[in-house]
């Protein structure tokens, strides 16, 4: 593996970790937090499927 793909594996770890973590502490407030909160999780859904397609560009894009 080329060191630039090596770190932006290791950049989609971190940051997926961190979101995963936020999202345990996160309750959304009204119809608009439910909103933000099932387009954070389909944004999270799409980084996990470009992972598992060899697409870690889009994946990282997907995260942030």
């Amino acid at each position: 593996m080329a060191p630039t793909e090596e770190i932006l594996n290791a950049e989609i770890k971190k940051w997926a970790q961190r979101l995963d973590d936020a999202l345990v502490r996160t309750h959304a407030k009204g119809q608009k937090g439910v909103e933000y909160l099932t387009n954070i999780k389909a944004y999270q859904n799409d980084s996990l499927h470009f992972m598992q397609k060899g697409d870690p560009v889009r994946a990282f894009e997907a995260l942030l």
